[in-house]
């Protein structure tokens, strides 16, 4: 049976990247007007700005009011170099996230009805909605939750509730095979990567040692990964590397798992598809590969 939610991204220990003082520092509208205008001028192709020019551009009234916002940002969010300030990489990001309104804006998003297979009671209809700040997707029988995706503002603009779901989907499974292969999707640290069972079910989980972020699939979902997985499905007609996570557990549902070691722990995956069958390793760190002789003697 494969779990209700098989799939999440959640935050479960976090902690600041940058410390408390310099997210302080962004305490002020005055200060992200100089940001914005830093920002702004790089992508007019401008290298810097200098003290002056900067001020002119801003509409901060007093020229020492001005001068001391400025020194609040400097070193994690603005650099000066031969007179001329310019925004850090940190700088940037701030002002991309200004832009998105993803800590300002309260995404919309329209319920529409999607093809899937519930893992609870079998149903075919699922249904996405909005609902306590996530996108989920789940049986419009049962209610179970199939998947649920962190909605971004942005992903809704411009988009059909369908093209929104996509979106969400190609961006979450990317943030989770960089998770999976050791490297957080959120800033950059190193991830911890563990296969953890619960009441007879696997999950692979991802949690990243600088700031908590933690992101689980079942145990399958690294296998999509896999050349020799996309190549079994690709030659039975379906493209693995675009399947959307509301239908994994269609692919997954009859799937066989079976421990081939115990310390560390390491399981033989057999996914069937069209009467044909594919055996895959996943070990305990999460690496995916097609399992040896030796693996498949385990009892």
């Amino acid at each position: 049976m494969v779990p209700t939610a098989p799939f999440n991204l959640a935050q479960t220990k976090p902690q600041a990247i940058v410390t408390g003082t310099a997210f302080a520092a962004l305490g002020s509208e005055h200060r992200i007007d100089i940001l914005r205008t830093l920002v702004e001028a790089v992508e007019n192709d401008e290298s810097g700005l200098s003290f002056t020019d900067l001020y002119d551009r801003t509409g901060i009234d007093s020229s020492s009011q001005f001068s001391y916002h400025l020194d609040q940002l400097e070193e994690v969010f603005v650099e000066e170099s031969d007179g001329e300030y310019a925004p850090t990489s940190a700088g940037e990001r701030v002002v991309r996230a200004v832009r998105s309104g993803i800590y300002a804006e309260e995404p919309s998003f329209e319920p529409t009805g999607v093809d899937g297979e519930c893992p609870e009671c079998g149903g075919a209809e699922l249904a996405a909605a909005y609902r306590e700040r996530h996108l989920a997707i789940a049986c419009a029988d049962c209610g179970a939750t199939v998947v649920t995706y962190d909605l971004l503002p942005a992903e809704v603009e411009g988009r059909s509730p369908m093209e929104t779901l996509r979106s969400c989907n190609r961006r979450v499974l990317r943030e989770y095979d960089t998770a999976v292969a050791g490297t957080c999707p959120t800033c950059s640290g190193t991830t911890t990567v563990d296969v953890d069972e619960s009441d007879g079910e696997y999950a692979c989980v991802a949690t990243c040692d600088r700031c908590g972020l933690r992101v689980f699939g079942p145990v399958e979902l690294p296998l999509f990964g896999h050349p020799a997985v996309v190549a079994f499905y690709w030659e039975r007609g379906v493209d693995a590397t675009d399947l959307p996570l509301w239908r994994l557990p269609t692919f997954i549902g009859d799937a066989d798992r079976r421990v081939v070691e115990r310390d560390p722990l390491a399981l033989e995956v057999t996914l069937h598809h069209d009467g044909d069958a594919l055996a895959m390793r996943v070990d305990a760190d999460g690496a995916v590969s097609v399992p040896d002789a030796d693996s498949r003697d385990f009892e």
